[in-house]
């Protein structure tokens, strides 16, 4: 009786079945600790549906922490979502992407949860860390670290899978994508700052008074040169530059008029405001009333878009008569008294002389009203007397 041969062909084939599908769910397993690297469905990557390519009503969601925007070297939080209803474990791989030059991966990737992980060339992916055992839904949290230099809108690509957790692939398991752009934040650029001091400077008709009180800030200056003009009505202007670190001659237009403009850095513009002889203001001849002193500060677009800015401010000059003494009478004890007229409530020094070329302070006097009695006690012996008032400086 002839016997049959076994079948080898056949047997072998069995075994190799056996062999693919243990090749298979080890493969399935291996991925649920690490996705492989360039399926996140960026340019030049695939997705994850050429393993999991079932069809499914679910989908993957990303909300980033910074709103749509970005500064660089700025940390954000990125929450990735998975939902798919009836699923079991979930899994995700993203990058970032340099919108411009969409195959540059930009910034750099930090876990966020225990369930995730940084992997692929140069730490370029995000993604899943043993992906968890939960129903119909999943949410991992990774921190993407921006760009030390903006390279203006970043895309971020995702694919995802919601699996049914029965260890192999493609049998039920979905794979979703996402994308979402975010845009860097540009700083606009801010105009300068222009402080004064409150309440109103009194002027003297005929007298140069300092302005003081003026200082100008700006944020984002940098070491760019800010125009600064300065416009009184009824006078004139005289800008120092012999001020230390202050602005120089050669950096100052109109000087001794009604309009100067001065050009400079912050620290040049603020110490020659600050100088006590700085910037110096005198009325009109004969000129009594209020003027404005006007400052303008342009920054000549430092820094960040939007053009150049400007700051504004302005303090009241209020310009009063000069001070005067009459009424000069001797008491009869040695003594002789004066009378002085000025503005009540500002404050006045009287001198006195011998020869009207060296002169000393006799009193100071803050009027109360229009007038004040000044006397002078112990004139005897004395040849001659002269007497003369200045307003005070504040």
């Amino acid at each position: 009786m002839k016997m049959n041969k076994p079948n080898k062909p056949f047997a072998l084939a069995i075994a190799f079945a056996v062999l693919f599908c243990t090749l298979v769910v080890d493969s399935a397993d291996a991925r649920s600790g690490k996705p492989p690297i360039n399926r996140t469905g960026a340019p030049g990557h695939s997705t994850c549906a050429s393993c999991h390519t079932s069809a499914g009503t679910g989908n993957v969601s990303l909300d980033f922490s910074g709103f749509g925007e970005y500064e660089p070297s700025q940390i954000y939080s990125m929450i990735v979502t998975v939902a798919d209803l009836g699923k079991f474990r979930f899994g995700f791989s993203m990058v970032a992407r340099d919108a411009d030059n969409n195959t540059a991966d930009v910034g750099s990737w930090s876990a966020g949860s225990a369930d995730t992980q940084v992997h692929g060339t140069a730490g370029s992916h995000a993604s899943h860390k043993n992906a968890p055992f939960v129903a119909d839904a999943h949410t991992f949290t990774v921190n993407w670290t921006a760009p030390a230099t903006g390279v203006g809108d970043v895309t971020f690509y995702v694919a995802a899978v919601g699996a049914n957790g029965n260890g192999s692939n493609g049998t039920g398991d979905v794979t979703y994508t996402k994308t979402l752009t975010v845009t860097e934040l540009v700083a606009m650029n801010v105009a300068p700052v222009v402080a004064v001091v409150d309440g109103t400077l009194h002027a003297t008709t005929g007298f140069e008074i300092p302005i003081g009180g003026v200082s100008i800030s700006d944020d984002d200056a940098g070491g760019g040169d800010l125009t600064v003009i300065l416009s009184v009505n009824r006078g004139f202007l005289n800008v120092s530059a012999s001020v230390p670190g202050g602005i120089a001659s050669g950096d100052i237009t109109g000087n001794g008029s009604a309009r100067v403009t001065m050009e400079g850095a912050l620290a040049e513009l603020n110490a020659t405001f600050g100088d006590a002889a700085g910037i110096r203001y005198h009325s009109d001849p004969n000129f009594v009333g209020t003027d404005t002193l006007n400052i303008s500060a342009n920054d000549n677009g430092n820094t960040g878009p939007g053009g150049a800015q400007t700051g504004e401010a302005g303090m009241l000059i209020m310009v009063n008569p000069p001070p005067s003494l009459s009424n000069l009478r001797f008491l009869g004890n040695g003594d002789f008294a004066l009378t002085l007229t000025g503005v009540p409530g500002l404050t006045y020094t009287v001198e006195r002389s011998e020869d009207m070329d060296v002169w000393v302070p006799h009193e100071q006097v803050i009027l109360v009203g229009a007038t004040a009695e000044i006397v002078d006690s112990g004139v005897s012996g004395f040849s001659s007397r002269f007497y003369r008032a200045l307003k005070s400086q504040p």
